[in-house]
């Protein structure tokens, strides 16, 4: 196990304070991509299988 050094409550504070307002974005940020992606991959999979479909129909 790791040891630590004396850490400053401060400091630390200031940190997580810092990284608050960031996540506040990006993880919002994050879901709407999340969001984009699937919906593409969804229309992508519908438009494949239409696709297939209308090919083994013309066969």
């Amino acid at each position: 196990m790791s040891q630590s050094e004396a850490v400053d409550p401060s400091q630390l504070s200031a940190d997580i304070s810092r990284s608050l307002p960031v996540s506040m974005f990006s993880i919002p940020i994050a879901i709407a991509a999340i969001i984009v992606w699937l919906s593409a991959t969804v229309a992508l999979r519908r438009l494949s299988d239409t696709t297939s479909t209308a090919i083994a129909d013309t066969d």
